[in-house]
């Protein structure tokens, strides 16, 4: 089995990407921000598997913190698409991670729809492209496909 698709590795990682993230909170951590630590972990950690080369590069835990500041680098210099309000689009993003799930399922893919659901609403331009079930499953295997390759290193 390719590494990327053992869930018990990435689940571990998120759960150490957890720790460091609380770790670095102290007074800012509200309640509000805690609830959403699992959701950033799992953003981090799919883009850590994305980048690294091997199991053993994404492992590395005395390498971990640096690769999470580069993420952060790169995940803050992404903003938000702008149709996207958390709050408004709630129910429609938990359908759409169902919805998911039920193609995950038929296609016998182990991935985490949490993630795939954010890459899909992250590079949706507009809440209507977000929504087009005409073009759902291309978009779906093409985050899936885009999720699973190596990274492009550049010289």
């Amino acid at each position: 089995m390719e590494w990327r698709n053992d869930l018990q590795v990435r689940r571990r990682m998120i759960t150490k990407i957890a720790r460091i993230i609380k770790s670095c909170k102290t007074e800012a951590a509200t309640s509000e921000w805690m609830l959403k630590l699992p959701v950033i972990a799992r953003r981090f950690e799919a883009q850590l598997a994305k980048r690294a080369r091997s199991l053993e590069e994404y492992r590395d835990v005395n390498t971990l913190k640096r690769r999470l500041r580069d993420v952060s680098v790169v995940m803050c210099a992404e903003p938000a698409p702008r149709w996207y309000v958390p709050d408004l689009h709630f129910q429609t993003r938990a359908d759409t991670k169902a919805e998911i799930k039920r193609y995950l399922e038929t296609d016998g893919i182990d991935a985490a729809a949490d993630v795939i659901e954010e890459m899909l609403a992250y590079r949706a331009a507009t809440f209507a492209e977000y929504m087009d079930e005409a073009t759902f499953a291309a978009r779906l295997r093409d985050v899936i496909s885009q999720h699973n390759s190596p990274p492009v290193v550049q010289a």
